[in-house]
């Protein structure tokens, strides 16, 4: 009888021993598992170009204003900067790049060509904004690029001596301001080429200094108006240079003669007499022709 007890404490021994074992067992396979799962490739990173801080638009970017930052390499935009070199020797915003932004090629401007207004000014003109309703800015059809005339509309007691171009109608006066000037902007808009109407509130033009102070008198006397170019008629003016005449060269008078005089005065004084005399003058002498060698 006391051999029964022996033998349920080894089996019990014995089953613990085992169930330790298969519990490690499972246990270093759950964690081989884990193991396995934190080993597993890491996503591939990249460095790209981005805006240390906000860039204005057509604001000149220089090495300062970027930083390289980590990317992954999947999510890289098309036309991301790879490096700062990228950039080349000058490099303007086309738009606003806001801070953390990456510097993409369709926003950047390596030409030196920036797209901002003051760049398409031609020498010796100024840009003169202009407030227009939807009808007097043609619906929206005037787009930068194109040219218009510029008329006032007042009514008849401010009219300025009514002009032979001016027209009326009851009690109000339209007449011209400035003729055939350029279309800068629209609104906040100043790129050539765009199509359809472009409603806005704002109409930029390229004027003279002088215009430029008759367009703002006349747009705080009166309401503007613009009438549209036709393009045959804006290329024609373009191709019609007006013929300049030669300049006159300077008439150039042959130089007189001056001529020996042939006689000359003497005064003469003889004690108390004092008389003058008229006396034959000798005519020039032919010059002397050196010869080489002479002494």
């Amino acid at each position: 009888m006391k051999a029964i007890p022996l033998i349920s404490l080894g089996l019990s021994l014995a089953l613990g021993a085992g169930a330790i074992f298969f519990g490690r067992e499972f246990m270093s396979g759950d964690g081989g598992e884990a193991n396995a799962a934190v080993a597993a490739p890491a996503i591939a990173m990249t460095q790209i170009a981005v805006a240390r801080a906000t860039i204005e638009p057509g604001k000149l970017i220089d090495a300062s204003m970027v930083e390289m930052r980590d990317w992954p390499e999947s999510a890289v935009p098309a036309g991301a900067m790879r490096a700062v070199t990228d950039l080349g020797e000058t490099a303007y915003s086309r738009g606003l790049v806001v801070a953390g932004e990456p510097l993409l090629a369709e926003k950047i401007d390596t030409t030196g060509s920036v797209l901002t207004l003051a760049a398409n000014i031609q020498p010796g003109m100024r840009a003169v904004s202009v407030v227009v309703a939807n009808d007097t800015g043609v619906a929206g059809f005037v787009l930068p690029g194109d040219r218009v005339d510029v008329n006032e509309f007042v009514e008849a007691k401010d009219a300025r001596g009514a002009p032979e171009d001016s027209r009326r109608s009851a009690d109000v006066f339209a007449q011209p301001v400035l003729k055939g000037v350029k279309v800068l902007a629209v609104d906040q808009t100043f790129e050539e080429g765009l199509e359809g109407a472009y409603p806005s509130n704002t109409v930029t033009l390229e004027v003279t200094p002088q215009d430029a102070l008759l367009l703002g008198a006349a747009s705080r006397r009166a309401a503007l108006g613009l009438a549209l170019i036709g393009r045959e008629e804006e290329l024609a003016e373009i191709i019609a240079v007006p013929k300049v005449a030669p300049p006159k060269r300077p008439q150039t008078r042959p130089a007189r003669t001056v001529r020996a005089p042939t006689t000359a005065t003497v005064r003469v004084i003889h004690g108390s007499e004092d008389a003058q005399v008229s006396t034959p003058v000798a005519p020039p002498a032919a010059p002397v022709k050196l010869t080489e060698g002479a002494s």
